[in-house]
């Protein structure tokens, strides 16, 4: 690919990059994984299934990437831990 890939990572992180800079992710955000997650389902789209590529939809991933993720799986929380902190 002589160095196509690298190029694209650098053109994909700008955003984040960006909001970052304005203090819109927190500073230890993996932007890398960011990426990964708001645009590797655009690619698989336009690649794979062909779909289009709506508002929507990149409204949506922005919006899911910028919920984070859980410190750990729900599957490794003890028993009854979930019911006890939706009680409270």
């Amino acid at each position: 690919m002589n160095g196509v890939g690298p190029r694209l990572r650098a053109r994909d992180r700008v955003p984040f990059d960006r909001a970052a800079a304005r203090g819109e992710l927190p500073a230890d955000a993996d932007v890398d994984l960011l990426v990964d997650q708001v645009v590797g389902p655009i690619h698989f789209r336009v690649l794979v299934t062909g779909e289009p590529v709506t508002p929507a939809l990149l409204d949506a991933l922005v919006r899911k990437a910028g919920q984070g993720q859980p410190e750990e799986p729900p599957s490794q929380k003890p028993p009854g831990a979930a019911a006890t902190s939706q009680a409270a």
